[in-house]
């Protein structure tokens, strides 16, 4: 069964009021209907057609249902956001025009820079017809301001995103009881061994007490940033150890893939046991083909701006 939805119309001097709106009649599958608008006079409709009717303009059925919202056959990008037309018979994508209103909530961008808030993030995006989504709330590297230290490392913590400070190797007093730690390598003390760990991105844990001994060691050179890593039956080159933090520094790499920094990068290779060459800073950019929104004619309307970034689905009829 179909809903068919007849519109209220402003009452004039010729015309017989309708029902109170909506007014609904439970009906099959029909194209056209028709309608009592005076006593004596009356009008076919064809469906989805609007016509006038004494100076005023009434809107049939359309196909199926009540009046369709025109922004179901619009798919904005681009940061752009669908608005009807004054008389909601066509949509437009719109970029926003001013953002001076909304708070200041830093965001970072799936680009990999940060916005004042989310309201930038989609007028930038707009303004330069690039997808940019919002990858995280706050900034893109919280350990930013602390980067260029020579004393402290800088870590950012996974899910909290907080940054954390650590000491580095040789900030460590002298140590006197040397220990064997999971890379096989013998460390002064577990502040050296934890402050290495920290410094190369690596999960490392004591083993015993004393040197290393010979079958805690790899007997081959790890290759493609593996770790040597001690188990009980001997030491092996693994990839496990290969820990990254939460910093967002996004890079494409020529195999065609957007690593969120350059640790990822560097255990990817590990995994692959292939290289994987930087291709460039950034995302990796991928080709999409839209139609402007210049197509479809539409007024400009206040604190929105036009001709950005729109996709319009074909519909049954077989148009834009």
């Amino acid at each position: 069964m179909t809903a068919i939805v007849i519109s209220r119309v402003p009452f004039v001097k010729h015309m017989r009021p309708l029902p109170p709106a909506p007014l609904v009649a439970n009906t099959g599958e029909i194209k056209s209907f028709t309608f009592s608008v005076d006593w004596n006079m009356s009008h076919s409709a064809t469906s989805g057609t609007p016509f006038n009717w004494g100076g005023n303009r009434v809107l049939g059925v359309w196909g199926v249902g009540a009046l369709k919202d025109p922004c179901t056959e619009v798919t904005c990008s681009y940061g752009s956001t669908c608005v009807q037309s004054s008389d909601g018979m066509s949509a437009k994508c719109m970029c926003p025009l001013s953002c001076d209103s909304n708070p200041d909530q830093m965001v970072c961008g799936s680009d990999g820079k940060d916005y004042r808030n989310e309201c930038e993030l989609h007028q930038h995006a707009c303004k330069n017809q690039k997808n940019i989504r919002v990858q995280y709330q706050g900034t893109c590297d919280p350990c930013k301001d602390s980067e260029n230290s020579l004393n402290t490392i800088c870590r950012v913590k996974p899910v909290t995103r907080q940054p954390q400070i650590y000491w580095p190797p040789e900030s460590c007093p002298p140590g006197n009881e040397p220990l064997c730690a999971s890379d096989g390598r013998t460390y002064p003390s577990e502040c050296a061994m934890t402050a290495t760990g920290v410094q190369k991105g690596v999960s490392l844990r004591k083993i015993h007490s004393g040197q290393c001994r010979k079958l805690e060691v790899c007997k081959e050179d790890c290759l493609f940033n593996a770790v040597c890593l001690v188990e009980q039956l001997g030491a092996r080159c693994s990839c496990d150890p290969i820990e990254c933090d939460d910093t967002y520094k996004p890079l494409c790499g020529k195999d065609g893939r957007t690593f969120p920094n350059d640790c990822s990068r560097r255990k990817a290779e590990c995994l692959s046991k292939s290289l994987i060459p930087i291709k460039h800073p950034g995302p990796c950019v991928r080709q999409s083909v839209f139609l402007s929104v210049s197509m479809w004619p539409s007024p400009r309307l206040s604190g929105l701006q036009v001709d950005r970034g729109v996709t319009q689905q074909a519909t049954s009829s077989g148009g834009l």
